[in-house]
C-alpha cells in the first residue's frame, strides 16, 4: 500500500503516480477493483457435510438435520417441501460458523417431507420419514 496525498506526485521505485483521493488514503487492490467496478473472485460455497435423511420409528420423536458449509457465517434458509420454515417452540434453527442445525421436537405425521438448507446458490436436501406414517414419504 502506498500513502497518497491530494494533488501530489509521489515516486515509488522510479515510477510516478498521480492521485485523486483524500489525504493519506491507502489504495489497496480490493479498493482499486471496487473503484473500477471489477468483480472480485467469489469463493464457491460447498457442503463439507450435507444433510442426511432422518427416519423415525415412533412418535412423538425428535428429528435433527445438520450440515456444514465451507464458508462460515453465511445467511441460510431452511425449507420444508420448498416452503420456508418458521421458528416455533417445536422448531429450532441454530448456526455456529459453518455448521447449521434444524431440530424438530415432538414430530408429527405432518412433519414428514423433504427438508432443504439453502445458502446462496448451494443447497442440500434430505427426507424426514416416519415408519408407519400416513405421508407419501413413509
Amino acid at each position: 500500500m502506498l500513502p497518497f496525498r491530494l494533488g501530489k506526485r509521489q515516486t515509488s521505485k522510479g515510477k510516478k503516480y498521480r492521485y485523486i483521493s483524500r489525504p493519506f488514503h491507502h489504495i489497496t487492490v480490493k479498493n482499486l477493483k471496487k473503484l473500477l467496478n471489477l468483480p472480485l473472485p467469489v469463493e464457491p460455497i460447498n457442503f463439507i457435510q450435507p444433510l442426511k435423511d432422518v427416519r423415525l420409528t415412533k412418535l412423538p420423536g425428535t428429528a435433527t438435520f445438520e450440515a456444514e458449509l465451507t464458508i462460515p457465517d453465511l445467511e441460510v434458509q431452511w425449507l420444508r417441501n420448498e416452503v420456508p420454515i418458521k421458528r416455533s417452540e417445536r422448531i429450532k434453527m441454530t448456526s455456529d460458523g459453518g455448521r447449521h442445525k434444524l431440530v424438530i421436537s415432538d414430530v408429527e405425521d405432518k412433519d414428514e417431507g423433504e427438508y432443504t438448507l439453502v445458502a446462496k446458490n448451494s443447497r442440500s436436501s434430505a427426507l424426514l420419514t416416519i415408519q408407519g406414517g400416513s405421508g407419501k414419504y413413509s
